[in-house]
Parts: structure tokens; C-alpha cells; sequence
């Protein structure tokens, strides 16, 4: 029969390996995969690439798992806010919403914006669903980020930080989350690090103020998904 004290090193390490997989092993596959496919730029290995991602999220949620069981993720005790608050979350959310889901969709009906916004699409074309093929395994892709990355980022390094009792106030506890958040995704710019800040601000919000992350799960896939309907619209492959 295994000791408690061993059982305790075990999940230690257990959490040590999860933390490194997360903010380290995954960015360093990141950066890896898109210097090869910005040479090799081919619907096979394009493809190829989504698998990649789809297994490594899978595998850490899987090592979460080992930890935690599925309803401890999904579901936490709701934090009380005033009205207040709650609208001042509400806005903020619907605002971040608008200005980088709905306007872009908006814009994309005007030529001269679809124009711009073609280009900047076609620029990450190493890696964005640009065939009907692409767009058709992309949708998992989405579906596994909504999933796996709520999972890893809102719930675990979340309810990590908060039973580790290094910081108390939830409100510190989120930024550092969403800080690490922002940065795991630097592929995408500084402009891509921000705006995923944000998103795990207002996603965390949400989880907090609802206790159940399904919520933010559902927002965050709808969210990937825009990229398959740009794709439709710019390349009219359907």
C-alpha cells in the first residue's frame, strides 16, 4: 500500500509535469510544427498538423484527469457577485464578442474590408483551413481547443493556484492564468497574446460567476468555429 507522503510527492510531480507540459512542451511543439509547415506548406502536412494538436490537448487532458476527476473540472461553487459586477462582465464580454467576432463578419461584406481581411488570413495560410478538406478536419481542431483548453487553463491552472493557497484572492489567481494563457499562444503576435488575454478574462468570468464551465466551453468553440465560416466566405468552397 502506497504512503500518504508518496502519494503527495506523486500528485506533486504530477502537477509539476502537467504545469511544464502545458506552458513549455506544448509552445515549444507550437513553434516546431509552424516553422515546418511555413516550409512544407501542404494540405497533407497541414492536416497532418491538426491531428498533432488534436492528440497533444487530448494527452494533457487526459494527465488533468489522472488529478481530478471530470465533475471537479466542470463544476465549481459559484462566486457571488453584486449586479453590479455582473453587468460589468456581461458588457465587457459582449463588447470583446463584437469587436473581434461579429465586426470582422460585418466588414467581411464590404470588398474593401474583405480584402484586408483575406490578406491577413492568407498570411497564417501555413496553418488556417483554406480547402473544403482542411475546413472539414478544422472543425474537430475547434472543437478540441473550445474543449481542451477551458479544461487546462479556466478549470485546472485555476483550481491549481487556488488550492495551492499561494494566492487568495481569486481575482489575482485569474489574471495570472489568463497572463500564462495569453503568452502560451505568442505564435500569434502580440496582437494574438492580448486578445487571448482577454478571452480568458471574460471566459473566466463566466466560469466563476456561473460555476460550470460548459458554459465557456460552448462560447470558446463558437468563437474557434468563425474561423471555418471566413474560410467558406473567402474561398467559396462550398
Amino acid at each position: 500500500m502506497i504512503s500518504s507522503d508518496k502519494q503527495e510527492d506523486f500528485i506533486l510531480f504530477l502537477y509539476l509535469y502537467i504545469a511544464i507540459f502545458i506552458t513549455l512542451v506544448l509552445p515549444i511543439a507550437g513553434i516546431l510544427g509552424v516553422s515546418y509547415l511555413k516550409r512544407n506548406q501542404t494540405q497533407t502536412n497541414k492536416i497532418i498538423a491538426y491531428f498533432i494538436i488534436i492528440a497533444m490537448l487530448w494527452l494533457s487532458v487526459a494527465l488533468v484527469l489522472s488529478i481530478y476527476s471530470f465533475s471537479d473540472l466542470i463544476y465549481i461553487s459559484p462566486i457571488s457577485y453584486s449586479i453590479k459586477i455582473k453587468i460589468i462582465i456581461l458588457t465587457s464580454f459582449v463588447l470583446y464578442i463584437f469587436v473581434t467576432s461579429f465586426l470582422p463578419l460585418i466588414l467581411l461584406r464590404k470588398e474593401k474590408y474583405s480584402l484586408i481581411i483575406k490578406d491577413e488570413f492568407n498570411k497564417k495560410g501555413y496553418i488556417n483551413p483554406t480547402t473544403k478538406k482542411e475546413i472539414y478536419y478544422f472543425f474537430f481542431v475547434a472543437i478540441t481547443v473550445g474543449i481542451c483548453e477551458e479544461i487546462l487553463f479556466r478549470s485546472f491552472l485555476y483550481t491549481s493556484f487556488t488550492t495551492s493557497h499561494f494566492f487568495d484572492n481569486p481575482h489575482i489567481i485569474l489574471l495570472i492564468v489568463n497572463v500564462i494563457f495569453g503568452l502560451v499562444h505568442f505564435l500569434q503576435g502580440y496582437t494574438g497574446m492580448l486578445s487571448n488575454f482577454l478571452l480568458g478574462v471574460c471566459l473566466s468570468y463566466i466560469f466563476l460567476v456561473t460555476g460550470n464551465l460548459v458554459i465557456s466551453i460552448i462560447i470558446h468553440i463558437l468563437i474557434d468555429l468563425k474561423l471555418v465560416y471566413i474560410s467558406r466566405k473567402l474561398s467559396k468552397v462550398y
